[in-house]
C-alpha cells in the first residue's frame, strides 16, 4: 500500500488515515478491519474537524484535484426514515448516535428499496461541497476509504537525541517521523548522534500499572547518569533555541513563531488562525485585531443608523483578549492613555446609557399622566355644560306674518287685539334683525 506520512493524522483518540485505492464499500470495509480499524465514523463536530486537517495536507496523487472516499454509513433496503439526522443509515460500529451530519443533497424516496452507502467528497479547486455526504451505490468502486483505528492508548512522541528524529513505525504499517501522538504498539527507532550508542529503539506499550507508553523512559542514547548538554553541538539542531532538560533537550522558537513539524525549525505563526475574529484579522507583531470590513456591508451607510459608526476592535496579545469599543470619529487610544481596564470603561459605558434611559421614562411618564387627566376633565365640562336648544314655533310666526294661514276660531284679523299680536309677532321678527345691524323698522308701526 502506497501509505505516505501526510495520509495519516493521530490525536488522542486514535488515527484517521486516508488510503487512496478504488475499492467497492465492502472491500473497502474489510481493509480497515484487517488492520484492527473501521470505516471512519463522523459523530461529532471535532471529527469532522480533524478530518479536514487530515486532508489540507493531503496529496491527492497523479494530479487529480477531487475525490471520493468511502465513510462508515450504509442503509439497509426499505429502512429510510425523514425523521432521524441519518436518514435510517447505520454506522458500520452497529450504531445511529451522532451529534453531526453534513448530507450534500435531501433524501430521496425512490432509493429506498435498494442498499446505499456513503461517499465523502473533496476538492482542492471546487471548494464549496467539500467534507459533504452523498449516499449512492455500494457496488460501484470510488477514489479510496477513509479509516479509523482506536487504540488502549497513545504514547507520546519522542525528543531528538542529537542523531535526528525518530521513526515510527505503527501497527498499520505507517513509517513516520511526523507523529505527535505514537499508537499503542508501535515501535519507535530513535537514532544516536556520532560516538554515542548505535540507534535505541523502544515499544509503545501497556505498562504494568495499566497505562501506556514506552518500554524504555529517554534519554535512549547515553546514560542518564552522565552529563552531556546536547544543545552545546550546533545549537542542538535548534533554529533558535536550545533547552536542555535532564539527559535530553528540546527546541523552542521565538515569540510570533511556532515549531516546525521538524521539531527544530521554526515558522511564522498565524496568529489569525481560530481568532475570534467575525470578518476580518489583522496580525500584529505581538498578537493580532480584529476589525470590521467595509466590503461586508451592502448596504449605503444611510440605511446603517447608528451601527456605523461604532465598531469592536479585539486586541489579542499574550493569551488575553480584550473588547474595546471605540467611535469611527475618534482614534482609539494610545497605550499611555488612562491607567484603567478597558473592559471596565466598556462597561462604565453601558452604565451611563442605562442611567439616560431610565431618566428618560422618569420624565415622560409624569407628563402623560398630566396630559391624560386634563383631556378627561375637559370631556366631563362639555358635556355638564352644553346648552339645550329652546323649542321654537317657527310656523305660527310665520303665519302672523303672511296672514294667510289664521288659525281655526281665531277673531277677525282687524280687531284689535289681532293687531297687537300682529305687531308682536311682526316685531319680534323685526328684533332680530335690529341685533344682527338690520335697518330700524319700527317706525313703521308705530
Amino acid at each position: 500500500v502506497d501509505l505516505r506520512e501526510r495520509d495519516v493524522l493521530c490525536n488522542a483518540d486514535g488515527c484517521f488515515v486516508v488510503y487512496l485505492q478504488r475499492k467497492t464499500f465492502l472491500d473497502s470495509w474489510r481493509a480497515c478491519k484487517e488492520k484492527g480499524g473501521n470505516l471512519a465514523t463522523i459523530k461529532s463536530m471535532e471529527e469532522a474537524t480533524a478530518i479536514a486537517t487530515l486532508f489540507s495536507t493531503l496529496d491527492l496523487r497523479h494530479s487529480r484535484t477531487k475525490i471520493q472516499v468511502w465513510i462508515g454509513l450504509q442503509r439497509q433496503p426499505r429502512q429510510c426514515t425523514t425523521t432521524r439526522p441519518l436518514r435510517g443509515f447505520s454506522w458500520t460500529t452497529g450504531d445511529q448516535d451522532t451529534e453531526y451530519t453534513n448530507w450534500q443533497k435531501e433524501d430521496s424516496p425512490s432509493m429506498c428499496s435498494v442498499p446505499r452507502c456513503v461517499v465523502m467528497g473533496y476538492s482542492t479547486q471546487e471548494q464549496n461541497n467539500n467534507f459533504k455526504w452523498l449516499d449512492g451505490s455500494c457496488s460501484v468502486p470510488v477514489d479510496g476509504y477513509l479509516c479509523h483505528y482506536a487504540y488502549k492508548g497513545m504514547c507520546p512522541s519522542l525528543w531528538s537525541e542529537g542523531g535526528g528524529n525518530a521513526l515510527y513505525t505503527t501497527p498499520f504499517n505507517l513509517l513516520s517521523t511526523l507523529l505527535t501522538h505514537v499508537p499503542f504498539g508501535s515501535v519507535a527507532t530513535v537514532p544516536c548522534p556520532t560516538g554515542a550508542k548505535e540507534e535505541q529503539s523502544v515499544l509503545c506499550m501497556l505498562r504494568e500499572d495499566g497505562s501506556v507508553g514506552w518500554s524504555r523512559e529517554p534519554p535512549l542514547c547515553s546514560d542518564p547518569s552522565i552529563s552531556h548538554n546536547w544543545c552545546d553541538q550546533d545549537n542542538g539542531g535548534c533554529e533558535h533555541f536550545c533547552r536542555p532538560a535532564g539527559g535530553h533537550f528540546y527546541c523552542e522558537c521565538a515569540d510570533g513563531y511556532q515549531l516546525g513539524d521538524d521539531g527544530q525549525s521554526c515558522e511564522l505563526s498565524d496568529v489569525c488562525q481560530g481568532a475570534p475574529c467575525e470578518f476580518e484579522c489583522l496580525p500584529l507583531s505581538d498578537g493580532y485585531r480584529c476589525y470590521p470590513t467595509r466590503e461586508s456591508s451592502k448596504f449605503p451607510k444611510e440605511d446603517l443608523g447608528e451601527e456605523e459608526k461604532d465598531y469592536v476592535e479585539i486586541t489579542h496579545s499574550r493569551g488575553l483578549v480584550v473588547p474595546t469599543q471605540f467611535i469611527a470619529s475618534q482614534p482609539p487610544p494610545s497605550k499611555g492613555e488612562g491607567s484603567g481596564d478597558p473592559l471596565d470603561s466598556v462597561q462604565e459605558d453601558r452604565g451611563q446609557k442605562q442611567s439616560s434611559t431610565w431618566l428618560l421614562v422618569g420624565l415622560l411618564v409624569p407628563i402623560c399622566i398630566f396630559i391624560v387627566v386634563m383631556v378627561a376633565f375637559g370631556i366631563v365640562y362639555c358635556t355638564r355644560c352644553a346648552v339645550q336648544p329652546r323649542n321654537k314655533n317657527a310656523t305660527d310666526c310665520y303665519h302672523w306674518i303672511s296672514g294667510a294661514h289664521d288659525k281655526q276660531g281665531a277673531p277677525n284679523p282687524s280687531a284689535g287685539t289681532d293687531i297687537n299680536i300682529y305687531k308682536l309677532c311682526f316685531r319680534n321678527k323685526m328684533f332680530y334683525p335690529l341685533l344682527l345691524g338690520a335697518p330700524d323698522s319700527w317706525s313703521i308701526f308705530e
